[in-house]
């Protein structure tokens, strides 16, 4: 689909429909979470962008032990 949205502009305007939509529902968990907005903001864009970059990555190469550091990089997004 994003590749799609590349030359596609009704593609583009859905991917940034649900990129916004995800972004400002984990922006709202953030500030249920007492975080200030600008926090919450860029919170959300930390999580989305590595939710989204991790899932096209292959680390087996890079670490043997990818599940710790998937949990270490999620607490220091949560915290």
């Amino acid at each position: 689909m994003r590749d799609w949205a590349r030359r596609d502009p009704q593609a583009v305007a859905v991917v940034e429909e649900v990129d916004a939509e995800r972004l400002a529902c984990a922006c709202r968990l953030f500030l249920a979470c007492g975080i200030n907005e600008e926090e919450a903001q860029a919170r959300s864009l930390l999580l989305y962008a590595y939710v989204f970059g991790v899932s096209l990555m292959r680390c087996g190469g890079f670490t043997s032990n990818i599940e710790s550091l998937k949990a270490w990089i999620a607490e220091r997004i949560a915290r």
